[in-house]
């Protein structure tokens, strides 16, 4: 067992540098988002891991019912993971797929506690249900399908990087094994310290301000930036088409309200062959329609692609061909639909924050990612 502990952790630290898994599946994702499956989804994340601590509770008490004093140490082995993940979240900067636009590490996306907290009660789970051959077999393989619902509904949900699930779940399952599951009581207990030193050492590392930053990104931030504007000042120099109220201006952003089903940005000259289109927008309100919403883009007529509307402020990547953009003024469309049958078209509504257009290569257009 402790090879296969050190192999899951050389498994965790080589996943978060697979930024290709990050740049591929997400971008493959987000055509293919439906509201009612991120519904099913939220409820996912909402209920499960609640749920698996339900049982790993009720399992112990009638462990510790039948004076078996192990399953103490195994709750407090959970617990301690619980909070070594807290811990983790605050050292380890990542923003949240979406929220890289932001520019300040917001998020705490790695590593992920819904992942990382199942895997940990599972393990507790089958580490006081004991049960031999088939049994535990079945038993292993049902909890596994669960830590895989949980990571599949926090992808689909926009909370994390692929890269962080698979980290995540690889480092909780090597310090489960070794905590929960290794029959020697010296290995279990030295696992349990050495993640007490981790906690410490993550706490003295939040008190003196040190902070680990891990980046994440679509195949845009791991392009140079080509151009870079804002809709509130889009607004200010007439460059929007349609009925576009700008917000008030504020600190980090001077975002524009779409008051109908569509509008348009025009947009001079481009150089530095763009290859990518990444707009900062959401949706208003917080009525059905609002969840349900999609945005579409157009460039001079010709489609991008559409996207769910997540709430709050989001990065939608979008595509494109260098040849796409015209020599002279290039019209950019945004259409927002309800999705939801019989709610008028009127009813679409979304505010813009930014726009920008990434090269087609890595290393091409202006240096300076946003």
């Amino acid at each position: 067992m402790p090879w296969t502990t050190f192999a899951l952790l050389v498994l965790g630290a080589l996943a978060l540098t697979w930024s290709a898994l990050d740049r591929t599946l997400l971008p493959a994702l987000e055509p293919h988002l439906d509201c009612r499956l991120l519904a099913a989804s939220q409820l996912v994340s909402a209920y499960v891991v609640a749920g698996m601590t339900a049982v790993l509770v009720g399992v112990a008490a009638w462990r510790l019912l039948a004076r078996e004093r192990r399953a103490l140490a195994v709750l407090a082995a959970v617990g301690l993971g619980a909070v070594l993940i807290d811990v983790a979240k605050v050292v380890f900067e990542r923003a949240r797929p979406g929220a890289e636009f932001l520019g300040d590490h917001d998020g705490a996306s790695f590593p992920s506690g819904h992942v990382g907290n199942a895997v940990l009660l599972g393990i507790g789970v089958l580490a006081l249900t004991g049960g031999r051959g088939r049994s535990r077999l079945g038993a292993t393989a049902i909890l596994a399908g669960i830590v895989v619902l949980v990571a599949t509904a926090r992808l689909y949900e926009g909370k994390h990087w692929p890269t962080d699930v698979v980290a995540t779940a690889a480092f909780a399952l090597a310090y489960g094994l070794l905590a929960m599951v290794h029959g020697d009581p010296r290995w279990r207990g030295g696992a349990m310290l050495v993640a007490g030193l981790a906690v410490a050492a993550g706490l003295a590392a939040v008190v003196h301000g040190t902070r680990f930053v891990l980046p994440g990104g679509t195949p845009a931030t791991s392009s140079s930036l080509v151009r870079r504007l804002s809709f509130g000042e889009a607004h200010a120099h007439g460059q929007l088409d349609g009925p576009w109220i700008p917000d008030p201006p504020g600190p980090r952003r001077a975002s524009a309200h779409l008051r109908a089903p569509s509008g348009a940005l025009r947009l001079e000259s481009v150089g530095g062959s763009p290859g990518w289109l990444r707009v900062v927008s959401r949706p208003l309100g917080d009525d059905a329609s609002a969840r349900c919403r999609r945005l579409s883009v157009s460039l001079n007529g010709q489609s991008l692609g559409e996207r769910l509307l997540y709430f709050g402020w989001r990065a939608y990547t979008f595509p494109t061909e260098p040849s796409a953009f015209h020599p002279g003024t290039n019209v950019i469309t945004f259409a927002v639909n309800d999705g939801i049958a019989n709610q008028p078209p009127r009813k679409a509504r979304a505010a813009f924050s930014e726009l920008t257009l990434h090269a087609s290569q890595v290393g091409r257009g202006i240096p300076g990612d946003p």
